[in-house]
């Protein structure tokens, strides 16, 4: 009798089965698992050679960068704007046209990023959103920072639209943060009207979340209760707290109303956590820091309770 790992005992005892009633005979059932066996090799192997692909794909499109990147190190000084610009831009173009052959071609598009091919693709699609942002700043004379982010945030949006998959909504998260910073910074203005930017732009992304626009919806939350919570922490850089705890408690009060909405226990860990900040700094800073900070650790534990407490009330109601 053959006997093979690619069968589980019980499918085993199954042809034992078959045999000892007579539907099967010895040589039948032999002649059976070794078709399975045969086939799980097949699959096995086919299965190797498809993940041995898609890695050569991403060594591929690393390698295309870091040459690229090689080229303009060592000759940087004698080329001129332009040319750095043409160079990143043709590695843009070259990930670009790699990302939508490996997608099936423009006809397939917009794809679903389920095969080893579309995830390669995505992700091509994404580097490219990075390169074509650095041509963009290297070939502008003013205001490079303002361009570079807002190329590659429309970049990334036709990649996540092309090729909706995590990489590049991570692609659209990080292109978003460098056109805010970029374009508030080419304005001068107070790191607090910075902090106010970033909040709105991960409010943005929650409620675009919430309307499905972006998927999966877990990934939108996350995206944005990250954003809106680092950035209403950036205006304590410039000494402004009231501003830092007024944000942050504009972000809890957002993933809370969106939770009423959607229930999802990212915004609720959002929501706490921002309230947390907001009411320990608060409390810190009208007391000019007299409390200690051993109680304001204590005020910020007990928000985190009751927001908890909140959550899982709710929870039960639901269910």
């Amino acid at each position: 009798m053959t006997t093979s790992n690619a069968l589980e005992p019980a499918q085993l005892a199954r042809l034992q089965e078959l045999v000892d009633s007579g539907v099967l005979q010895e040589d039948q059932r032999d002649a059976v698992v070794e078709a399975l066996v045969a086939a799980h090799r097949e699959e096995r192997e086919h299965s190797v050679r498809r993940v041995l692909a898609e890695v050569a794909g991403y060594i591929g499109g690393a390698l295309v960068v870091a040459g690229a990147v090689l080229l303009l190190g060592l000759a940087w000084d004698e080329l001129s704007r332009g040319a750095r610009a043409l160079i990143l831009g043709i590695t843009s173009l070259v990930l670009i046209s790699a990302a939508v052959g490996f997608a099936g071609g423009l006809r397939a598009l917009p794809s679903d990023g389920g095969s080893a091919r579309e995830r390669l693709g995505a992700v091509l699609f994404a580097g490219a959103s990075v390169t074509i942002a650095f041509a963009s700043g290297t070939f502008v004379t003013s205001e490079a920072a303002m361009w570079a982010g807002l190329t590659g945030l429309v970049v990334a949006v036709c990649a996540y639209v092309a090729m909706p998959a995590l990489v590049t909504l991570a692609a659209c998260a990080v292109m978003g943060v460098v056109a805010v910073v970029g374009t508030l910074g080419e304005l001068n203005i107070g790191e607090e009207f910075l902090a106010v930017g970033l909040v709105i732009l991960g409010i943005g992304w929650l409620v675009l979340a919430t309307r499905s626009v972006v998927a999966p919806a877990w990934a939108g939350y996350l995206v944005g209760v990250v954003i809106a919570v680092i950035g209403s922490q950036i205006a304590l850089s410039a000494d402004s707290e009231a501003w830092a705890y007024s944000l942050a408690a504009v972000v809890a009060v957002a993933c809370f109303v969106m939770f009423v909405a959607t229930r999802s226990p990212i915004l609720v860990l959002g929501g706490v956590i921002a309230s947390a900040l907001a009411v320990s700094e608060a409390v810190w800073h009208w007391t000019g820091g007299a409390i200690g900070g051993a109680a304001a650790v204590l005020i910020a534990g007990a928000v985190l309770l009751v927001g908890s407490a909140i959550g899982l009330y709710r929870a039960r109601v639901d269910d």
